[in-house]
């Protein structure tokens, strides 16, 4: 099942770390409709700086799935109070592997883990 999300009337966010990475992505890959699309998108974008939050230092520690990069967006997005909508499985996988004894935690990590994920951190 596709779920498509609706961000109209929503303040998009995004951290230095996303931004640079989806720029990389789009510079080597994208073909005329998807640049203009891309930029159509980070118009309607605030990119913030990196900060990751200390909640998110305390209960997540870096290896295997989770990177550093993931740490530091998934982090800003926790330090904003800003849910993350990401297509970053592993990453929203192992973070819950890694706090899965704190069952209060689970509820605020994993928002929805098939289709798209949204991770609240």
């Amino acid at each position: 099942m596709i779920e498509v999300l609706n961000f109209s009337g929503k303040e998009l966010i995004c951290s230095e770390t996303a931004a640079q990475s989806f720029q990389s992505i789009i510079d080597m890959l994208a073909g005329p409709g998807e640049l203009a699309r891309s930029k159509e998108l980070m118009e309607r974008v605030r990119v913030v700086p990196d900060n990751i939050s200390e909640r998110t230092k305390k209960l997540l520690t870096q290896g295997g799935k989770i990177k550093e990069r993931s740490m530091i967006i998934f982090g800003t997005g926790d330090f904003m109070k800003a849910p993350t909508v990401t297509a970053n499985r592993g990453f929203v996988l192992s973070a819950h592997n890694q706090v899965s004894c704190r069952p209060q935690i689970i509820v605020t990590l994993i928002k929805k883990i098939h289709g798209p994920t949204i991770a609240f951190l």
